[in-house]
């Protein structure tokens, strides 16, 4: 078993949470204070870079399938922030539902989900971005140019009730769920939620 190791990571960061990146050699830390996102590397226990974000409020972290792109919610202004895992610098935000919390992509298909928690969260959709606070939203990032600031990321949003705050991706099959059953709870929740 390795040793623990209390790693710093800077002063009055605050870390919300943290993710490993698909090599398992870097964690990303979400720091609800301070506008970066450090990077440990795992071999050393250090930080080895902080992606610089437009704003603080980053709560959660993701990895695209190739793992060129670390993808982080800002809170504070609605959006995705797009890490480039090679140079640790942000190459775009996207908009997303109000107060994005949790961050989960689908590797089958690309799909990205985004928790709108929108708890004290300025917000006022327009044409371009009217996403719904109190929801998922549902971006496919699948071919779509991370790199190109002004590429456009076609999204849907679920609503789920209040104050959704994370979300998580998993096959039913490796996890020993029957489907079914779960078809069946969303069914009831729908009915229970609409009653």
């Amino acid at each position: 078993m390795r040793e623990v190791a209390r790693i710093q990571i800077g002063e009055n960061l605050h870390p919300y949470s943290l993710n490993f990146d698909r090599t398992g050699t870097r964690a990303l830390v979400a720091c609800n204070t301070g506008a970066v996102v450090p990077v440990i590397d795992l071999a050393t226990d250090t930080v080895i870079a902080k992606a610089e974000t437009e704003i603080d409020g980053c709560r959660a972290i993701a990895f695209t399938p190739d793992n060129k792109y670390a993808l982080a919610t800002l809170e504070r202004n609605n959006t995705i922030a797009v890490i480039d895992l090679g140079t640790y610098q942000v190459t775009r935000s996207i908009p997303t539902g109000p107060g994005p919390r949790g961050i989960a992509i689908d590797d089958a298909d690309e799909t990205l989900y985004v928790s709108a928690f929108a708890r004290n969260t300025p917000f006022a959709p327009d044409d371009d971005h009217p996403q719904m606070a109190h929801s998922v939203t549902v971006l496919n990032i699948k071919n779509v140019d991370l790199a190109d600031a002004g590429a456009a990321v076609p999204f849907e949003e679920l609503p789920v009730g209040f104050g959704p705050c994370s979300v998580a991706v998993f096959n039913t099959e490796k996890a020993g769920c029957a489907a079914d059953k779960i078809d069946t709870a969303v069914a009831n929740l729908g009915t229970s939620v609409a009653s």
